[in-house]
């Protein structure tokens, strides 16, 4: 998907500004290459980071992103593109949602646990030092776009950390895919794409149900 970005993004947006927010890690994976394919496409976008991890989901990223956006006077007509992980759709999104009293915004998430989980639901928000997501705002995005090829480059540890996130919903409601998941070889996950991508499917339609 990532490298046909510019045949889905929703045509109603063809002439927005794009900014693409993401963190630093990412932005070198493959965010600079998303930023050129949009760009041959004859989309004027270009690229927000701020330095990965939990700790940095807070108001001050917020203002810095807000503030960089208002310096370069990006008006209403902004699609933000969240490219990222839970903490990115979470930042990306909150900005979204607060920028110009919202601008749409689209999630492509690129772990797997925030393809099973965060980028679905439309919860957005920041840490702060009373507590985790203490701010923030329910803000559905436009539209959510996931390439599990990118998941190849993902370390093990946070495959597993969505794939214990998938399960814990399929305990509750969905038996099929808890033998699903029984079939995934975990000394090779790059060999089980098909049953990757149904255990996403599943997820994300249980999921948007309770949404």
């Amino acid at each position: 998907l990532l490298s046909n970005i510019q045949n889905i993004i929703p045509p109603a947006f063809a002439s927005h500004r794009i900014v693409i927010i993401t963190d630093n890690l990412v932005k070198k994976i493959c965010g600079l290459a998303l930023q050129k394919k949009l760009q041959e496409a004859g989309f004027k976008v270009e690229i927000l980071s701020f330095p990965p991890g939990e700790k940095n989901k807070n108001q001050n990223t917020v203002t810095t992103l807000q503030h960089a956006m208002l310096k370069k006077k990006y008006g209403r007509d902004t699609l933000v593109l969240a490219l990222g992980g839970g903490v990115v759709g979470d930042v990306a999104g909150y900005v979204a949602a607060t920028y110009l009293r919202g601008v749409p915004y689209v999630q492509i998430p690129t772990t797997f646990l925030a393809m099973v989980d965060s980028s679905i639901g439309g919860k957005v928000g920041i840490d702060t030092p009373y507590g985790k997501n203490t701010l923030g705002a329910f803000y559905q995005p436009a539209m959510v776009a996931m390439d599990i090829a990118i998941l190849d480059q993902l370390p093990r540890v946070q495959f597993l950390n969505g794939l214990f996130e998938a399960i814990k919903g399929f305990f509750t409601s969905d038996k099929a895919g808890l033998e699903l998941c029984k079939k995934l070889d975990l000394k090779n996950l790059g060999q089980n794409p098909e049953i990757v991508e149904e255990i996403i499917t599943r997820s994300v339609r249980f999921k948007a149900k309770i949404v």
